[in-house]
Formats: C-alpha cells, structure tokens, sequence
C-alpha cells in the first residue's frame, strides 16, 4: 500500500526488480523500503501481466503471483550462478552491516554495491538482500561474529590465517574486539 515501509516492502522491491529483468514492461524499482509511487507502477504494470486487477495493492492473489514467477523464473531461467565468474555475489544484510563495511569486505565501493542494486540511500535493512559485486581477484573468505573470550591471535590459529591478514581485512586499527563484532576472515 502506498507509504508502506519496511523489510515486506524491500522484498517487494527486490522481486520486482529481479522480475522487471524477464517481463519488459515491468520497470525495475528502486530497494528503498519506501512504497512509493514507482513501486506502486510497477506493481500494476506487473498485475496488468498476469491478468489480475491493477489497482496497486499487494494482496494475496498479487503475493501470490509474484512469489510463483519469481521462482519460475529461477528454476527455469539460464541464470547465472551467484559467484566471481558471474561478476556477483548474493549477500543477506546482518545487523551492524553498512555500504561502507561491505565494500571494505568485499573489495569494490559503495558506489559499485549502490549501482548493482539500485539503491538511492545508504539505509540498509537487516535481512536485505543485496548484490555485490564481485572479480576472480576477491579474496576467499566468511564473516565470522565475535564471541566472548576471542581474540585476533586466537582467531588467526583457529582458521589458518595470520592476525595481519584479520586486521587488513577488517581495516583494523587495533587489537580490542567487541563480543558480536562481525569480522571477514580471510581465506587461503
């Protein structure tokens, strides 16, 4: 509905966009969380599609519609694996997560990350699901959530690395860790 905010509204968003790729006169929309008027448009441009009234509103039969084209596209569509070699990777925001960190992460900007998901904000939201994007070149790696009693040392021994290589990963300044920091621990 029109003013809507929030996570159902980004997952809307989301699948609309992915749609928008198959279906031509679906325009893609921007992951904002906002129900605005372009969401709105493109929710009947979708409804128009399949036939349903295009009133704008996302009932069941609208969730309905999109959920089943949403994965008959996935399961039937040639689409590239999320990964280095198709230029990006699926990431699931987790709390404590910004543009700024990711990028640091993952190795490309904010700009990049903004760009492959259409964002037109910084505001992430937990459970977002973005693109990012990714090269042969992007280190190996996991994030890992800091835990009472860890520490860089402890860390680099547990999964065959070095404390050097946590702190430039992370863009460390120092060895104090906080219990439910989100660090990336770097691969071989």
């Amino acid at each position: 509905m029109l003013g809507s905010r929030g996570f159902d509204v980004i997952t809307l968003q989301y699948i609309l966009s992915f749609i928008s790729a198959f279906y031509p006169t679906v325009p893609s929309v921007t992951q904002n969380g906002i129900f605005g008027n372009d969401t709105a448009q493109a929710v009947m441009a979708f409804q128009k599609v399949m036939g349903l009234p295009s009133d704008g509103i996302v009932g069941s039969s609208t969730w309905n519609a999109l959920y089943d084209t949403y994965w008959g596209i996935r399961e039937n569509a040639p689409l590239p694996e999320p990964g280095p070699e198709s230029g990006y990777i699926e990431y699931i925001v987790r709390s404590g997560d910004t543009l700024w960190l990711l990028a640091q992460r993952f190795h490309t900007t904010v700009d990049a990350i903004k760009a492959l998901n259409n964002l037109t904000s910084d505001v992430l939201m937990i459970g977002q699901v973005l693109l990012i994007p990714s090269t042969e070149t992007t280190t190996p790696g996991f994030s890992y959530t800091v835990r009472s009693g860890d520490t860089l040392w402890l860390l680099a021994q547990r999964f065959n690395t070095t404390v050097g290589a946590i702190r430039a990963a992370n863009n460390l300044t120092s060895d104090v860790l906080m219990i439910g920091q989100v660090l990336f621990i770097p691969g071989n």
